[in-house]
């Protein structure tokens, strides 16, 4: 996968300073409700705001 070296150290950063895992509890696809899209029904939803 893709190195992302510095934003894996402000999140662990933040994960100190505030006593929590936000890679657990973070944003991310499923949460979002687009899982299961493919990149178009993502950019679509991103724009007009539904699936």
């Amino acid at each position: 996968g893709l190195k992302t070296r510095v934003i894996d150290s402000l999140i662990d950063i933040a994960n100190s300073i505030f006593k929590k895992d936000f890679r657990e509890s973070g944003r991310n696809l499923s949460r979002l409700g687009l899982e299961g899209l493919d990149l178009s029904q993502i950019r679509n939803t991103l724009i007009k705001g539904k699936k």
